[in-house]
C-alpha cells in the first residue's frame, strides 16, 4: 500500500507519523534535525526553511506545552502558524444542560461547534481565529447572553425513552 505521506516519486510531502516511512527518509529527517542543533545557540533563532509556507497545528486534546512547542518550532522555521485556540466557557440553562456532552454538537448564536468540556451547567468550546473573525461570536464579551441550540438527536432519544416508559 502506498504511503499517503509520500508523493509519486517517493519524496516526503506531509509528515504525520514516522510509521511506515522508508529508512532513507527517516535518516533524512534525523540528518535535518541534527543540522538545526546550532540554531538554538544563535542570537536570532530563525531559519528560512518554511518562509512563505503556512503550518496548521491541530490538536484534539488540550495540551499547552505541546501546542506551544509546535508553534515555536514552526515560527523558528519562518512559517506562518495557524492555531491559537480561543477557549470560551458558557453557562447553559439547567433545563438543556442534560443534552450537552463532550465532543457533541452545540450551536451558539447559530454557529455549530463541538463541545470540549462539560462541568454541570457550564461547558467550553474552542474557537480558531478564523471562526471567531468570521462569525458574530467576535462580538461576545464576558456575561453576554447567547442563543443555544442543543443536539437534536439527544432530544429524540429523550422523547423515545419517555414514550417507551409511557407505553408500559
Amino acid at each position: 500500500m502506498k504511503n499517503p505521506q509520500l508523493d509519486a516519486d517517493g519524496r516526503l510531502k506531509h509528515l504525520l507519523s514516522i510509521e511506515g516511512l522508508p529508512k532513507k527518509i527517516l535518516n533524512q529527517i534525523l540528518d535535518t534535525a541534527e543540522s538545526f542543533v546550532g540554531v538554538a545557540e544563535r542570537e536570532v533563532k530563525k531559519v528560512p526553511l518554511l518562509r512563505g509556507k503556512t503550518v496548521c497545528n491541530l490538536f484534539f486534546e488540550n495540551s499547552t506545552r505541546t501546542r506551544t512547542t509546535f508553534e515555536i518550532a514552526a515560527k523558528r522555521l519562518s512559517a506562518d502558524v495557524i492555531l491559537s485556540l480561543i477557549h470560551i466557557y458558557i453557562k447553559a440553562p439547567h433545563a438543556i444542560s442534560k443534552y450537552i456532552a463532550v465532543k457533541g454538537s452545540i450551536c451558539v448564536d447559530g454557529v455549530s461547534l463541538t463541545v470540549n468540556h462539560v462541568a454541570r451547567d457550564t461547558f467550553s468550546i474552542n474557537l480558531i481565529p478564523h471562526t471567531l473573525e468570521n462569525t458574530t461570536l467576535k462580538c461576545l464579551k464576558a456575561g453576554s447572553l447567547v442563543n443555544l441550540e442543543v443536539d437534536q438527536i439527544a432530544r429524540y432519544v429523550e422523547r423515545m425513552t419517555e414514550w417507551a416508559s409511557e407505553s408500559q
